[in-house]
Order: C-alpha cells, then structure tokens, then sequence
C-alpha cells in the first residue's frame, strides 16, 4: 500500500495524485508465480506447439498463480523465457 502524507506545500491535490500515480507505475507490485513443473511438449501432449503457433521443439511451464491455481504455458525450447524458468522460483518476467 502506497501512501503520500501532504503538508500545506503549495502542491494542488492534482500535482500529489500525479506524483503518488507516477510512483505506482515506476515499481508496480507483482504477484509471485511458483514455477511448479517443466516440460518438453510431445506429440502425445493434450495441446501441441503447432496449435499455439510455436516452433518446435517447445516446452511448457506450469505455475501457481496469485489465486493458488495452476496455469501452464508454452515457449519455444531456444526461448529466454524457457532458459530461465527453475522449479520452485518466481516466473521469469521473459514468459509473462
């Protein structure tokens, strides 16, 4: 939670909104992602790279979202994002 404590400064309720807006945008706050499991997607997986239109190889990455629920993506295995996910850490700013 933000909060901006004002004196009587010569600053309009428009220039301390803009300020406390400003700051919230600089160092958004984000949810941690538990990286759960990490994959190579095969043929026999329910959905397959072609259909997300992904080369393949790809891989998919399964995580807990804020709610506790799992979400799964997929990325090219050559990817940033599949390069940097590790089981147990925080999703990679690259897959979200």
């Amino acid at each position: 939670m933000l909060m901006v404590v004002a004196c009587s400064n010569g600053y309009t309720d428009e220039e301390v909104q803009a300020t406390v807006e400003s700051a919230v945008i600089s160092s958004p706050q984000k949810a941690f992602l538990e990286i759960t499991n990490i994959f190579e997607v095969t043929s026999g997986n329910a959905i397959s790279c072609s259909s997300r239109d992904l080369e393949s190889p790809c891989g998919g990455v399964t995580w807990l979202d804020g709610r506790g629920e799992y979400q799964v993506g997929r990325y090219a295995i050559d990817s940033t994002c599949y390069a940097e996910v590790k089981i147990g850490y925080d999703l990679p700013d690259s897959c979200r």
